[in-house]
This record gives C-alpha cells, structure tokens and sequence, in this order.
C-alpha cells in the first residue's frame, strides 16, 4: 500500500465522514489522507483528476440525485484507473452483486465497519488495482508483439517469394535453352533446384495459412453446410483421375455447421489430398461426412488404405514442422505443416481432432464440429 494512502470519501453524511476519518486515524500502522466529497455531482466533475490526487476511492451507495452505482458505472466508462469500494447501509445482496459486476473492488455495509476490517478492504482494493494494470500493461505488450509477429511473417512471406520466384523462372529457363544442353548431372541438380524451390513456396504459403486462422475473426463466421462443401471439392477433384480408388458417403440432409467457408475448405483440401498422397495406387481412400450423436454432430473422415503411421510417431503428429519417417514415406515431399493448419483450424471453429492408424493397414483422419439448430442456421444465397 502506498504511503501515505490518499483516500476519497463520496458520502453525503456528515457521520459517515466522522466514522470513517476516526477508524482510519486508529491505525497507527498506516498513515493515511482522506478527502470528503458530499454530492455525485462534484465527484463528477473532478473524476478527471483522480488518478493523480488518490489511491482509492470510498463510494456511498445513496447520494441524492445520484447512487453510487451510477457514478462507478460512469467512472468506468471513463477508464478511471483507481479502486472503488462500496459503502451502504443496504441489506439487498443484489446491489453488492451489481457493484462487484460493474467493477468495484469490494462492497462494505457500514452496520459493520470496523478500523480493521476498512483498511484490509482497502489494501485489497489498492493491491489488486495495481494487479491489473500490470495485466493489463502486459496484455498491451503481447498485442504489440503479436502484431509485429504478423508484420514480420507478412513482410518475410512477401520478401521471400520474390526472389524464389526469380529462381524458379530461370531454372525452368535453363532446362529449357536449346543451344545448351545441360548433362544428364545437371538435369538432377536442376531438378533439385526447382523441387527445393516448390518446397519453400508450399511452406511460405501454410505459414501465410496459419497466420490467416490465428488472426481470424469468428464474428465473420456463418452457417456452412459442410456436406455440400465436402461433395463440391470431391466432384473438383474428378476421382477418375487420382492414383487411387475414391469414393464418397455424404449426408443426404444439410449438416449446418457454424465457420468459415474458406477455412473449412482448406482443412478438407488437406486431409483429403494427404491421404492421397500416402496411398499406393490402386488402394481405396474413402470420404465420408455424416450426422452423428443425434443431430449434435456433424463428422467428417478420410479412411485410407494407405501406409499408416508408426505408434511411436503418432504422438507428434499434429506438431509444427513434423513429418513421419518410414521407408515408404521417405521421398515423399510435404512441410510438415499441414496437419497442425488443419488442427488449428478445427480448433478456432470449436471443434474436436479425429485419428487413428494403424502402421501397414492404413490410417483415418477427421473431425468434428457442433451442428447448428434449425432455428440458427442461415445458409447465405
């Protein structure tokens, strides 16, 4: 507590004054200075100044023309950065309930007041003020910092496929100089080259991918029907032209659930195009978006027939920068970020993981999302 404690006293009775200037003198452990104001009208007018002139701010409930918690709802649209503490003679348990919901530090019934039982509430008030303007000054660093996170992925990201750009035109252009035949070495490292090229672009565009989600906004949410989006991206994908053999079970009803069209695109994009990707030929991938838990529920699963992960990787899989390592997946190229983007889209649209594998047999990737009522969903047209 700081010394000495400057108080305010907002009390339109002469008593009051006396009471609480007498319990506060018989503190000798404290040195404190009190300020009496008897009308809301002159709080008013002075709350400007408070924050220089006091430490804590002593509030009586019944002020004439104003109640106390008029003028604490007022102080607070203000931001006024000192502590208040409620005073009344008021048995109604709701009006302590109301102070403490408008922002009040503690609320006292002056039947009860004692010398001990002012100053701890006083303490208290001044200590967790002080708390949270720490919290809150720290808060305002973390924006700041999260905000130049994003600059600097943003600025990175723009600054970086420039250049990769250049570097991939002039490599394609020396594969191609007739007058200049490159060995059959040179081919490889150009062919190096372009896929190390490719590489650093799909790892620019799925940070640039997180960075979208994490600073998403879900006020722009709306209800998507996500079996339609998952039969419109499968009939994009023409299954007579994938390696392996696709098929799709979707909900014949709309599965209205609430997110962002695009993000839920891409999280289906991904984990339908990894299981195809971690396929053999000619083994099945199977798609499938259903009602589950009656109605609560809509799951979507990619079931696959594919080379499956090994126990022991399994528990990092939805790690950053994370790639399985077995002799099947070995030349297999990826960033290692597509999974955590799917995870962490899932996640901000209040959503839950689904996986299982098994190594050899094959794996199933999924999630689930909360269905929207009837009475909630509001498709766009």
């Amino acid at each position: 507590m700081p010394h000495p404690c400057r108080v305010l006293l907002v009390d339109d009775n002469t008593d009051a004054y006396q009471t609480v200037k007498d319990l506060l003198r018989s503190q000798r452990e404290y040195h404190f200075e009190l300020d009496w104001l008897m009308d809301g009208q002159s709080f008013l007018q002075q709350l400007p100044t408070f924050s220089q002139r006091y430490d804590v701010c002593l509030m009586d409930y019944n002020l004439g023309d104003y109640n106390g918690l008029e003028l604490l709802q007022r102080a607070q649209a203000q931001e006024s950065p000192i502590p208040f503490i409620m005073l009344t003679g008021h048995t109604d348990p709701t009006i302590d309930d109301e102070a403490l919901s408008l922002g009040a530090a503690d609320f006292l019934n002056k039947a009860n007041l004692r010398a001990s039982l002012l100053v701890r509430s006083i303490r208290y008030a001044i200590k967790q003020q002080q708390d949270k303007l720490q919290l809150l000054a720290l808060y305002h660093q973390v924006q700041e910092l999260e905000q130049l996170k994003s600059d600097m992925i943003r600025i990175a990201a723009h600054d970086l496929r420039n250049p990769l750009m250049v570097i991939l035109n002039y490599a394609h252009f020396m594969g191609q100089e007739p007058h200049a035949p490159l060995t059959p070495n040179q081919q490889d490292y150009l062919a190096t080259i372009i896929q190390n090229v490719q590489r650093m672009q799909a790892i620019i565009n799925e940070i640039l991918s997180l960075e979208r989600v994490q600073m998403g906004n879900r006020d722009n949410f709306q209800a998507v029907d996500l079996s339609e989006l998952v039969q419109m991206i499968y009939s994009e994908l023409d299954p007579t032209e994938q390696p392996v053999r696709l098929s799709l079970s979707a909900s014949e009803e709309p599965l209205w659930v609430l997110g962002d069209l695009s993000f839920l695109r891409e999280a289906i994009d991904n984990l339908i195009l990894n299981a195809i990707k971690y396929t053999p030929a000619d083994k099945r991938v199977e798609i499938k978006v259903m009602p589950h838990n009656n109605h609560a529920e809509a799951h979507f699963t990619v079931c696959d027939e594919g080379y499956g992960i090994p126990l022991e990787q399994q528990a990092k899989l939805f790690q950053p920068f994370y790639r399985v390592k077995s002799k099947e997946t070995r030349s297999i190229q990826g960033t290692g970020l597509g999974l955590y983007l799917v995870k962490t889209i899932i996640k901000r649209h209040g959503g839950e993981i689904i996986f299982e594998s098994e190594y050899g047999k094959g794996s199933t990737f999924g999630f689930r999302l909360p269905l929207l009522s009837e009475s909630k969903a509001h498709p766009a047209v």
